[in-house]
């Protein structure tokens, strides 16, 4: 299922007061999961900092529009729209931070406790990551404990479920028997997550060059490391 993020998007509910909004930002998700599934997470330095650029230049020139478009606005259209500018941003993050995974992911759950200071509608679709982060296809998951074992789960177990019960910012679980009948969770690390994370720190170093500057590197490079 090859999902169109911005078709999704194009469909929100013009007015937050409709009895349909709720539904509709499920099945967006349901949809944003389904194309998650069949994605393994960027390993490059580049790769994963132009994806975080590119969600930041989008989110700002959201707002800037929405600020615009307030000067023209009365109080119900206003609020209306900040809901819809809200829910969008929100949904792009959430796909974005799922679609990085790893220590991106975890930024958005600790993002998605952020009630008071994010807008409502970004906190709460973010706060799903910690419940709905999105698992991989199986066949993913195979090609791991294939590369790990030299075997697949079928092999390695009496039985091995395909869906995964669980899923994380670096992993999914899924149910197993091993060979003596006892019933296991087996928790498999995405695929390259490890090249994720030192990605992520590789970008950030780089972006904390500028500090060298100032009179607190030391320490904040300490902290860093």
């Amino acid at each position: 299922m090859d999902v169109n993020l911005s078709e999704l998007l194009n469909s929100l509910p013009m007015d937050d007061s409709s009895p349909g909004t709720e539904g509709w930002a499920q099945e967006q998700l349901r949809g944003i999961l389904a194309d998650l599934a069949q994605r393994p997470a960027p390993t490059g330095s580049l790769h994963r900092l132009w994806t975080v650029s590119e969600l930041s230049v989008q989110i700002a020139l959201a707002y800037a529009a929405l600020w615009v478009r307030d000067w023209f606005a009365n109080a119900e259209a206003s609020k209306r729209r900040h809901m819809e500018t809200n829910l969008r941003m929100a949904l792009k993050t959430f796909h974005r931070l799922g679609y990085m995974r790893g220590a991106m992911t975890k930024l958005g759950q600790a993002a998605g406790n952020l009630p008071g200071i994010l807008p409502a509608q970004v906190a709460e679709t973010l706060d799903r990551l910690h419940f709905e982060a999105p698992p991989m296809h199986y066949p993913l998951i195979r090609e791991v404990v294939r590369n790990e074992f030299g075997k697949d789960p079928e092999e390695l177990f009496l039985s091995f479920e395909k869906e995964a019960f669980a899923a994380a910012s670096l992993g999914q679980v899924h149910r197993a028997r091993v060979k003596s009948g006892e019933a296991v969770a087996v928790k498999i690390q995405y695929p390259g997550i490890a090249r994720t994370i030192d990605a992520d720190f590789r970008n950030l170093a780089a972006l904390m060059l500028p500090l060298r500057l100032g009179k607190d590197w030391e320490a904040a490079k300490a902290q860093f490391e």
